[in-house]
């Protein structure tokens, strides 16, 4: 019996559960359909909006409203609970102009917000976020939605002040207003979310608090976001007490310690201080928070030396110490992580960068079984990498980043690990042969010195990888063909190696492929016609390779490129083909190829060419003019067209290209002058017109470019003056006006340029002296800290080639012209001596004057000018010694001091003896010793050096004798002429009678030469008269006849 009733109690309890089931399936089947009146209320809510995309478009009257987009229903009542308009564009549509966003962010929405809303009763989640309401302010209807629990308004371009009615929101749990630092949206004051009773979530990023009250920070918030530097940190009480996430990160706390509040809040979680400009002493309260489980301190300066601390955070999972100054801290503190059993099982996530934690790699990891992700970069590890690091690593290891150490030896051929799927170990100093380390799908070994060839079974080990990067080792050998059996491969760089042989035909299973780069091998043939067959393939780079064969053949079907480097190689034909298959090209680089024929006209109307270069470095060979279509080419950036044949004039309506920001028609042909429309390109800073045959008046040519910083128009015959330009091009750092025409002076104003550390006027008809506050230039008295691995941008290798006279050579300078100083003034007509101020220069690198009409002497404090490598004053009237200052100049390389008037010995010390060549000091009669024949003996003196090394007893002895025998002279021949004339009369009348005709003939032969010089002087008046007409009437047909 009592069988039966359990029986039936489980019967019972089945039906139960099955009618529960069905009544639940059918409530949820179950849809009143759309209340007429809130469908009304959407549709005028729609009409206030305007929608480039059409996302909207399902909002019909004729359609159920609980079906449109972005709309939900109660399934029971059918009121509208529900508004989700948040844009699904992935930028953020407040960054561009509605007349942008059909481009930019088709999906973004636009207009106004109206109330009608408020018919909505029982809405509670309304989301507006990503989209562009063009500054209009927060409608202060939405204050009396007062169903809402969830509010988010963030990004959507506000204005003005947050209305204090959002307080009237006492259900709302979640409230987003962050903007991205938008202008002028503020706050008067936010006791109003003292009202938010249930508010557990508050995100207030980049909103003005400079004039909001405290009291909001006593609320009980479970979520708090601040990226805002205006919040007050100095309160004496915050009641968080139920805070578990605080983010204040992306602050400018203006260097301000961490709060000491932050270390009472007992049940936080979450604490992001990343970029919030905290400096000094880490509060060890923090170690009191023994439920935080994220923690990131980046881009912090912590002056702790005591990171003990650390051994309360108990429940640490994720450790992010990115860019934290640790110069003060031991690196014992991370032996903290060894003595916390609970931390070795817990801690997932740690990520350490641009921190000095080597040189020895960090024992402290041999603990860590059960992290997924680490992250040690940049932190000065120049060790070998340990035998017990591979075995140890955690089996859920997911991410291993150790790049841009130093770490050396070889790498395993395999490791065991089951679920890794990113390694970066670039930058590194690591050798051996390619690893094959199966399961991982992004890895990049990118500039070490691994060597060998590619395994040829890669493609079978690894056929997960979705990210391959080698570049830049010493990798031999082809390209093996299992690598057609990579059909994840999305990103491939084999750049910089030394592979060779053809481009194999393995691409065609490779189907998610989008980036290429097979750049600075040593690959021959031509470009497989399966590569252009890939559907993904956007980017293909194959430039500086040994590539030979018409451009016709190789890209015809490679018509979804946006970037395409061909650059340095040997294709031939025309641009034709790419012109009539490649519309959706971007950048375009065909440099240094053996290309013939025009510049289509069709090439100037691809709507995305942002980058077009056609230059030569070892020879391509188009002629023709310019296009003139190419002046509408409105995306364009960098215009590249030098070293080619093209001639005519250069067009004249450029004004349309409003991102141009590098133009380069240097060695050509081009003449006439610089079109006006080029200067008022708003973007421009990199002009290169020099080798071609243009001519004018510099003054009309240049006076409104006013944004440019390098100016470049040696080698043409440009004349006049440099004055009238100099005041437009305050901004200039590079000024190259060597072999034109020009003459005057050298403008003082020259002196104002605060980013000029490249002047090159030599080879022109400038006179008069050099100025002295040429030793004011800012950027020549320090030098730059330059660092080459921040120079990788895309467009880098254009603005880093510049060919300049140096070291007596034509040289050619790629990727370090923030560190070439010079200043070239020669071959000119400058007189006056070298300035004593110019030797303020101290990272002045080349100096060259010579070839002018400069006296005086070499500056005596020419040794401050440490960082000269050139030296060049031949030519010159200097006099005077080699300064022996100048031997301390050790980084002194090349000097020409000849044909001037300097003596003295040669100096030996230091580098000057490696001055072997005689041409160096040639010229100079008074120079002596080596590399001269010339010995310093005592009986080689100029004027200067006569009574040098005579003692002066020598001299007072000479001088004596001196007086001695003129008296005697003086008393003999006195005595012998005078007494015999008083002596004999006939001799005495007999001299008088002399000294009477010798009187009278040289009266008459003065009065003769007066009148002869008379008649002289008037024909030389009329000789000058006939000089100065002919002068006039030259200069009035130079005048008639200018360009």
């Amino acid at each position: 019996m009592a069988g039966w009733n359990s029986l039936n109690h489980l019967l019972v309890l089945l039906f139960l559960v099955l009618l529960t089931k069905s009544f639940n399936s059918n409530a949820e089947n179950f849809n009143m359909g759309c209340i007429d009146k809130e469908r009304e209320a959407l549709l005028q809510f729609k009409q206030g909006l305007k929608d480039p995309s059409g996302w909207l478009s399902s909002w019909d009257a004729g359609v159920d409203c609980c079906n449109w987009d972005g709309v939900g229903c109660d399934n029971l009542t059918g009121h509208v609970s529900r508004l989700d308009l948040r844009s699904q564009s992935e930028s953020y549509c407040y960054l561009y102009e509605e007349s942008e966003a059909a481009d930019y962010n088709a999906s973004c929405l636009f207009g106004t917000l109206n109330p009608s809303l408020l018919n909505l009763t029982h809405l509670n989640y309304l989301d507006l976020s990503n989209n562009n309401f063009e500054g209009i302010p927060i409608p202060e209807f939405i204050g009396l939605l007062k169903n809402l629990r969830y509010l988010n308004l963030s990004f959507v371009s506000f204005t003005g002040m947050v209305p204090s009615d959002l307080g009237n929101l006492s259900n709302l749990q979640y409230l987003s207003l962050s903007m991205y630092s938008y202008p002028g949206f503020w706050v008067s004051d936010l006791n109003w979310v003292s009202s938010l009773s249930s508010l557990q979530y508050l995100d207030l990023s980049g909103l003005d608090l400079r004039n909001a009250s405290t009291n909001w920070l006593q609320v009980g918030i479970a979520f708090v976001f601040l990226q805002t530097k205006q919040i007050p940190l100095s309160v004496p009480f915050v009641n968080f007490s139920s805070l578990s996430v605080l983010d204040l990160s992306s602050n400018d706390f203006q260097g301000i310690s961490i709060p000491n509040f932050i270390g009472s809040l007992k049940n936080l979680r979450h604490l992001d201080l990343l970029d919030a400009s905290f400096s000094g002493m880490v509060p060890p309260s923090l170690g009191n928070l023994s439920n935080l489980q994220y923690l990131d301190l980046s881009f912090l300066s912590i002056s702790n030396s005591d990171l003990n601390w650390l051994s309360g955070l108990s429940s640490m999972q994720y450790l992010k110490l990115v860019r934290v100054n640790l110069s003060k801290a031991a690196t014992s503190w991370l032996q903290v992580v060894n003595r916390l059993p609970m931390l070795r099982e817990l801690l997932s996530f740690v990520s350490i960068s641009d921190c000095q934690l080597g040189p020895a790699f960090p024992s402290w990891l041999r603990s860590q079984t059960y992290v997924d992700t680490l992250i040690l970069s940049k932190v000065a590890i120049s060790d070998e990498i340990p035998d017990w690091f591979w075995r140890s690593l955690s089996p859920r290891l997911d991410l291993l980043d150790l790049s841009n150490n130093q770490l050396r030896g070889k790498l395993p051929r395999s490791i065991n690990l089951q679920h890794v799927r990113y390694i970066d170990l670039r930058s590194n100093l690591l050798e051996g042969s390619i690893p094959l380390w199966k399961n991982v799908t992004s890895l990049s070994l990118r500039n070490n010195s691994l060597s060998g060839p590619i395994p040829l079974n890669i493609g079978h080990e690894m056929s997960g990888l979705e990210n391959l990067d080698l570049s830049r080792n010493l990798i031999t050998g082809s390209i093996p063909a299992s690598m057609r059996e990579m059909r994840n491969l999305m990103f491939l760089d084999l750049s910089h190696n030394y592979l060779s042989g053809g481009i194999p035909s393995i691409w065609h299973n490779l189907e998610k492929l989008r980036d290429v780069d097979l750049s600075s091998n040593n690959f021959s043939g031509g470009i497989p016609s399966s590569i252009c067959s890939l559907p993904s393939l956007v980017w293909l780079k194959l430039s500086s390779n040994n590539l030979s064969e018409k451009l016709s053949v190789s890209l015809q079907d490679c018509k979804g490129l946006l970037f395409l480097d061909l650059g340095e190689n040997k294709f031939f034909g025309t641009i034709q083909p790419i012109v009539e298959n490649l519309f959706n090209l971007s950048y375009l680089g065909l440099r240094a190829n053996r290309l013939t024929g025009y510049i289509p006209q069709q090439l100037c109307r691809f709507p995305n060419l942002h980058i077009l270069d056609l230059a030569e470095l070892s020879g391509n060979l188009l002629n023709g003019s310019i296009p003139p279509s190419m002046t509408e080419m409105k995306e364009l950036i960098f215009l590249d067209l030098s070293s080619n044949y093209l001639s005519g004039a250069i067009p004249a309506k450029w004004q349309s290209l409003k991102l141009l920001t590098y133009m380069d028609l240097s060695n050509n042909s081009f003449s006439g002058g610089i079109p006006s429309s080029i200067c008022s390109l708003p973007s421009l800073q990199w002009l290169k017109l020099g080798n071609n045959n243009l001519s004018a008046e510099l003054s009309l040519s240049l006076q409104d470019c006013t944004g440019l910083s390098y100016l470049d128009l040696g080698g043409n015959r440009f004349f006049g003056t440099i004055r009238p330009i100099v005041e437009n091009l305050f901004n200039m750092s590079y000024i190259g006006l060597r072999s034109n025409m020009l003459i005057g002076d050298i403008p003082e104003f020259f002196c104002q340029f605060p980013h000029l550390h490249i002047l090159d006027l030599a080879h022109n008809k400038l006179s008069g002296p050099i100025p002295r506050c040429l030793g004011n230039l800012g950027a020549l008295k320090f030098t730059v800290n330059f660092n080459k691995s921040e120079y990788t941008d895309l467009f880098q290798p254009f603005l880093e080639h510049l060919e300049m006279f140096a070291k007596g050579r034509q040289d050619e300078y790629i990727k370090i012209i923030p560190m070439v100083n010079l200043i070239d003034l020669s071959s000119n007509y400058l007189t006056g001596e070298i300035p004593e101020e110019i030797t303020n220069l101290s990272a002045l690198g080349n100096l060259n004057l010579s070839w002018n009409q400069l006296s005086g002497k070499i500056p005596e404090n020419i040794n401050n000018l440490q960082q000269l490598e050139s030296l060049d004053l031949s030519g010159n009237h200097i006099s005077g010694p080699i300064p022996p200052s100048m031997s301390s100049l050790t980084l002194l390389s090349h000097l020409r001091l000849s044909y001037n008037n300097l003596s003295g010995p040669i100096p030996t010390a230091n580098q000057f003896h490696t001055f072997d060549d005689p041409s160096i000091y040639e010229g100079n009669p008074y120079l002596c010793g080596p590399p001269l024949t010339t010995s310093c003996s005592s009986d080689l003196k100029d004027p200067q050096y006569k009574d040098e090394g005579v003692d002066d007893e020598d001299r007072s002895s000479e001088m004596l004798w001196f007086c001695f025998g003129m008296t005697v002279g003086f008393t003999v021949g006195f005595w012998v002429v005078c007494g015999t004339l008083m002596i004999k009369r006939s001799w005495r009348r007999a001299y008088f009678r002399f000294v009477e005709d010798t009187k009278e003939k040289l009266y008459v032969i003065i009065e003769v030469s007066v009148a002869c010089f008379r008649r002289s002087s008037l024909a030389m008046r009329d000789f000058k008269s006939v000089l100065d007409f002919l002068y006039g009437n030259a200069l009035q047909l130079q005048v008639e006849h200018k360009p």
